[in-house]
């Protein structure tokens, strides 16, 4: 039964995890392996206790079964995906006991591991041990408890979860930066996707910053994403494992970083996203706020800019048009000023806790501004 929640006015639907779509595809293959009537749709019993229906597929000739990702209206890399499973009952032949089961007993056990397409952990920090398939605990104690039910007390069996396309997909995934490579996750804390849910995605980040604690760094560099990455690698010559993501969630992954201890902390980003630092605000999506042509304006007025250029930034299009403007009018020293006015108040954000250090860049790739010298930052981020 579809289900849906409304933002903002809007009517969205709910979707279902990778966890949610392996467990299913894993019990219609231990249906399948029982000899038992092949059902079309599996009845998932969930960690919160919820039942949901999720159709399934079947491959005779493989021995398999599968389940698509659905992520509802909630769209990311792995939505669509095929989730495979495999099931080799371990005790088939044998004749049930009656007396109580011996759950130590390797031939009742249930065993999961992960085939082609589910990534594999070769960095420490996250739910899973190094070496490890990237099935996280909540959905392997989901698929096996749902199995358990389909298969008794005494008999046990091998799992094997594939994703035919999860290689292809994990690209474009967090997975080769948090150290998962070779596929996709199997994921999900309730085995339901809420639409447009910022929790998960602010949850993910935090894992980068458990990995670079681990590595025993007190500084992080922070970025709004793969732009910012890039250019403090290349033009402030930062080690990549201090550079952690922090989207749009500017507050928040400040006092994440305080949380887990990190004492000094550089935000590199677009100018168009971190002038909005300078004026206090701290969700950077044009959606929560905006006020770039504002603060342009204001803080060139604090640079005592005349009232023409001013009114040119303000009817500009873009920042990076702004930007423009003020370099041919011999202005850019405002960008220092931006640039020292967003480290303080982030630093102000954590109470002081977390020494904050802002630099500005534009799309051109050029350095607009930093709070402190290029030359302290290399010296305190070129390596841990």
């Amino acid at each position: 039964m579809e289900s849906y929640v409304f933002i903002d006015g809007k009517k969205y639907r709910r979707g279902y995890t990778t966890g949610t779509t392996a467990t299913a595809a894993a019990m219609a293959a231990a249906l399948w392996a029982l000899g038992d009537d092949a059902s079309h749709h599996m009845s998932v019993k969930l960690p919160g206790g919820q039942i949901l229906e999720i159709p399934v597929n079947y491959a005779p000739e493989m021995g398999t079964a599968s389940a698509i990702k659905d992520g509802g209206d909630d769209i990311d890399q792995t939505n669509g995906l095929e989730i495979v499973a495999k099931v080799t009952l371990k005790n088939r032949c044998k004749t049930i006991s009656e007396e109580t089961p011996d759950h130590n007993n390797e031939d009742s056990q249930i065993t999961i591991i992960g085939g082609i397409g589910v990534g594999r952990v070769t960095k420490a920090g996250l739910q899973v041990p190094i070496g490890d398939a990237a099935i996280n605990p909540v959905p392997l104690k989901m698929i096996e408890e749902n199995v358990r039910a389909l298969l008794g007390s005494e008999l046990g069996a091998t799992i094997e979860i594939s994703v035919p396309k999860g290689e292809l997909a994990a690209i474009k995934t967090f997975n080769p930066k948090l150290g998962i490579v070779g596929g996709i996750s199997i994921i999900g804390t309730t085995g339901i996707v809420e639409p447009m849910s910022e929790e998960a995605w602010k949850k993910s980040l935090d894992i980068e910053l458990r990995q670079l604690k681990l590595l025993g760094s007190k500084r992080v560099v922070l970025v709004p994403g793969n732009h910012g990455e890039k250019f403090a690698v290349k033009h402030l010559g930062v080690a990549p494992e201090v550079v952690v993501t922090m989207s749009n969630f500017v507050g928040y992954m400040l006092m994440s970083a305080v949380n887990e201890g990190f004492k000094e902390a550089y935000l590199v980003g677009h100018i168009g996203k971190l002038i909005k630092v300078a004026g206090g605000i701290f969700h950077t999506h044009s959606r929560v706020a905006d006020g770039r042509a504002d603060l342009l304006c204001s803080y060139l007025a604090k640079v005592r800019a005349p009232y023409e250029l001013i009114e040119a930034v303000r009817v500009t299009n873009t920042t990076d048009e702004a930007v423009e403007v003020i370099f041919e009018a011999g202005y850019e020293h405002v960008f220092e000023v931006l640039a020292k006015a967003a480290a303080q108040r982030a630093t102000e954000h954590t109470y002081g806790e977390l020494k904050t250090e802002v630099c500005l860049y534009d799309m051109k790739g050029r350095m607009l501004g930093a709070s402190v010298p290029i030359e302290e930052i290399q010296a305190k981020f070129s390596n841990l």
